[in-house]
């Protein structure tokens, strides 16, 4: 009977409660594993190998700071519970506070995939818009990372691939640069092995090939910039599609065995590993935030961190956590109350404080005081958090702190191009609002060199104007609504836009509704004073809607990001740009 109580018993404690968890911590990762210490020293010590092998061998000068959480379980059995799907044996998972790189077992014959999965995360964060065959094909390349002595070798044959390459027709280069994260080629087993093969070889003879690698940082420079494949190919190598095919093809049957060597010194620091016991519940915890990120695996992971919360209701991860999976959701002002209570725990997460302002911003327009306060703590946990400092910026223009925005401005690094043009329109108004024209005038050029849509170019023009009032003497003035006062030039925007045709105006005493056609979707959006929506592009004079019925005509509608249920509208229009 003892032992049926016992095993009762046995049967209640949870599968990381059951195991001993381990904590062993560098200066870039932490690794947390039931495997036992001498298994978690090795695996610990490869991935510092690794990481300064991409750091000594010149790969890229932005590997992530943060350190990078490793989850290696003891056997199948622990890991299965959390896996992606039934075949992978490691994968990586984005957490709301950490990201993480999933073990099913730790040893030699596990670091490959461990660092496939590794090379991933360094391209997600120097690279994000590589091709999936580049991308999936240099992780093929680095995951032979090995050590020979006091060097790291990479680009050994992976006998399995070159096997299934040769063996198989190769699928077209046309097909396969066309591969997304929803082709049959990336995602069923049957055609996977193909893709993986071929996006290997290919990987494998631009880089290392002597003919073809003194061209590779260009075409990679241009393919990751957004250049597609195919002509990237012919401007870097001087290669059409068909002579690339040809190549392949003769590459794969001769049998490649290049390879490089590259000498790697850690740091003293990284040779020592902190070892220390897991708490049953932050075990958990990072189990919880594993299991968030994936889709099918988030209900387990709300109640598992609802669970959490409860027997710590004052650790801000579990609710930071949740407020991801509620912002994921849609459910916004959720999200906002459980950001807020992370906050107010004290979260250590500066993803959290930034996700929290933009979740305000979005609602209130950018004029709340807790914008600021939570986008400094963000830069105050992450100096280098380029997106939260450019919002600060953002913000800071909003409170007419000009001066302040711009010191916020220039400590910016690592801008991504998607934002060149709204931070040098911000710099050239805010100069330009400082009577500094000559600087205006400096950034304004730089903010031409990005401008892409035709309300990018207006904004320009407008601020051109302005710098220069006897230039616009014989040009149209801009046309904006009639109830619109507005000042010589308007300050730039940073509210989301939507991009449509127009189809429908209701009028009602108390408000407006607005429908467009976006993505064949009818979308609402709610008007509560006409006069206050700026309105450009529509041509000389200003635009009168009629209720009823619209014309079919492209627009871009700016809006406060503001659903509601009642009026069932996703946000307040502020602007409409008529194309």
């Amino acid at each position: 009977m003892r032992w049926l109580v016992l095993l009762a018993l046995i049967a209640t404690i949870p599968s990381s409660a059951a195991e001993q968890w381990l904590r062993l911590t560098t200066p870039h990762f932490e690794l947390l594993t039931t495997a036992g210490e001498k298994k978690g020293r090795e695996g610990i010590l490869y991935f510092e190998t690794v990481r300064q092998f991409f750091s000594d061998g010149g790969f890229t000068r932005n590997l992530p700071e943060k350190r990078v959480r490793i989850v290696a379980f003891r056997n199948e059995r622990e890991y299965r519970p959390y896996a992606p799907n039934e075949f992978a044996t490691a994968f990586y998972a984005g957490g709301a506070n950490n990201e993480y790189i999933v073990l099913s077992q730790i040893g030699p014959e596990y670091y490959p995939v461990a660092v496939h999965e590794y090379t991933h995360l360094v391209i997600r964060h120097t690279t994000p818009n590589i091709p999936i065959w580049l991308n999936e094909g240099l992780a093929e390349v680095f995951s032979t990372l090995h050590s020979e002595g006091n060097k790291v070798a990479v680009g050994d044959i992976i006998p399995g691939r070159l096997m299934e390459a040769r063996t198989n027709r190769l699928i077209d280069l046309d097909t396969l640069f066309a591969v997304d994260h929803n082709s049959k080629l990336y995602n069923e087993r049957s055609h996977a092995g193909m893709f993986y093969s071929e996006s290997w070889a290919l990987a494998h003879m631009l880089f290392f090939d002597p003919a073809d690698r003194p061209h590779f940082p260009a075409f990679f420079k241009a393919v990751t910039s957004g250049e597609a494949s195919a002509p990237a190919l012919q401007g870097a190598f001087g290669k059409s599609v068909a002579d690339v095919q040809k190549d392949l093809g003769r590459y794969i049957q001769s049998g490649p065995t290049r390879h490089m060597l590259v000498s790697v010194q850690l740091e003293k620091s990284a040779a020592s590993p902190d070892v220390e016991p897991v708490d049953v519940w932050d075990a958990d915890l990072a189990l919880a935030e594993i299991m968030s990120a994936s889709q099918r695996q988030a209900p387990k992971a709300k109640e598992m961190l609802t669970e959490l919360m409860a027997e710590q209701p004052k650790r801000p991860e579990p609710p930071g956590i949740l407020g991801e999976l509620a912002l994921r959701e849609g459910h916004r002002e959720e999200a906002i109350d459980l950001y807020a209570k992370a906050v107010e725990l004290g979260s250590t997460t500066p993803e959290a404080y930034f996700r929290y302002a933009m979740l305000i911003w979005n609602r209130s327009g950018g004029h709340d005081e807790a914008i600021l306060k939570a986008l400094r703590k963000a830069l105050e946990l992450r100096p280098d958090y380029a997106e939260a400092r450019l919002r600060l910026g953002f913000a800071l223009m909003d409170h007419a702190n000009y001066k302040e925005a711009l010191l916020q401005f220039g400590q910016i690094r690592n801008l991504k191009p998607e934002d060149a043009f709204s931070l040098f329109r911000a710099i050239a108004y805010a100069e330009y609002r400082l009577g500094e024209k000559d600087a205006a005038r400096l950034a304004l050029d730089k903010a031409k060199q990005w401008a892409k849509s035709p309300s990018d170019r207006t904004e320009v023009e407008q601020l051109s104007e302005a710098l220069d009032p006897s230039k616009a003497a014989t040009a149209p003035a801009p046309a904006i609504a009639q109830t619109e006062t507005v000042e010589t030039v308007a300050p730039p925007s940073h509210l989301p836009k939507m991009a449509g045709t127009l189809d429908e105006l209701e009028c009602s005493e108390t408000h407006a509704r607005l429908a467009i056609l976006a993505n064949g979707h009818q979308v609402w959006f709610l008007i509560h004073d006409p006069g206050s929506v700026r309105m450009t592009g529509a041509g000389s004079g200003s635009m009168d809607f009629t209720c009823g019925r619209q014309a079919a005509r492209p627009v871009e509608i700016e809006y406060i990001d503001r659903p509601d249920s009642e009026t069932k509208t996703v946000g307040l229009v502020k602007g409409i740009e008529f194309r």
